[in-house]
């Protein structure tokens, strides 16, 4: 089949899962339905991928290993495309050593699928240990390609700096800042994007901006991947904001749409309720089963 229709063996696969999806084969997926139909050639709505288990199904990975790791996280992401998943819950999902979790891991990271965030935990001046990190879901396309030669706008990173809460405004400081955010801007970063990145709220005094700022941007010279979000429906994912106060959560705070901040439920304010289990999650946000 794969011959006649000009498409190898991986791709033929991911267009079956999608006519068995919407009701064109039957689950054997060598069947027809009767009276369905399809049409030569029509462009996908954005509606058709609607939550990240959609979207899984049309990502081509290194192996099989890798696919259900992505598979894996798709499944626990919530509605900003994102979640936290330790290498321990991995290797027990895929059923392997954490080792090996850890490499299939860092495949996906490497081919653009996946972006880990560590959450180190911090109860005073000292690290004590870290949370499982944090992980967001990435479409593999890169818009822009890098071009360090690129001159870019001194204004837009200017705009971007003066965004940053915890940045000192100091002249000597400003032009190395700006030149940072600068090559960032050229190598195609959205300054959305990098505002929601220095969007931070240090538990103690910065007594070091530079390296601060430069541990929160990307690094120089790598490409902006478009998040599977915004890839696959087309809508960029916005910080959820507190429900009582409107104020919005920075990027590094775990919260979800409905939550309310810490200020707020001293006052009285009360929250959402209890999150559902991950394997219903998708099903309670977005209306669909699985």
């Amino acid at each position: 089949m794969g011959q006649r229709v000009g498409l190898g063996e991986r791709a033929l696969r991911v267009h079956r899962a999608h006519l068995v999806r919407h009701a064109k084969l039957a689950p054997d997926r060598l069947t027809p339905i009767p009276g369905s139909t399809c049409s030569t050639t029509q462009e996908w709505p954005s509606d058709d991928f609607v939550t990240p288990i959609d979207w899984v199904v049309t990502v081509a990975t290194r192996d099989n290993a890798c696919r259900t790791m992505l598979r894996v996280h798709a499944t626990h992401a919530d509605e900003s495309w994102s979640g936290r998943m330790g290498l321990a819950d991995l290797a027990k999902a895929l059923d392997c050593s954490i080792r090996t979790a850890g490499t299939h891991r860092r495949h996906l990271v490497a081919d653009g699928h996946l972006r880990t965030v560590a959450d180190p935990v911090r109860p005073g001046a000292q690290t004590g240990g870290r949370h499982p990190d944090r992980y967001v879901l990435m479409s593999g396309i890169i818009p822009r390609p890098v071009n360090l030669a690129r001159t870019w706008d001194q204004t837009r990173a200017l705009e971007v700096m003066v965004q940053v809460p915890w940045w000192p405004s100091r002249a000597d400081l400003n032009r190395r800042a700006v030149q940072i955010v600068g090559n960032r801007l050229a190598a195609g970063w959205p300054e959305a994007e990098l505002v929601a990145r220095l969007a931070i709220t240090p538990e103690t005094s910065v007594t070091n901006p530079l390296g601060l700022l430069q541990s929160l941007l990307p690094a120089k010279g790598e490409p902006y991947v478009l998040p599977a979000r915004e890839a696959a429906t087309g809508q960029a994912w916005k910080a959820p904001v507190c429900a009582s106060c409107g104020v919005q959560y920075a990027r590094h705070v775990p919260a979800r749409p409905g939550d309310v901040c810490g200020a707020c439920r001293a006052n009285g304010a009360e929250g959402p309720a209890p999150a559902a289990p991950p394997e219903y999650a998708q099903a309670a946000t977005y209306g669909t089963p699985f």
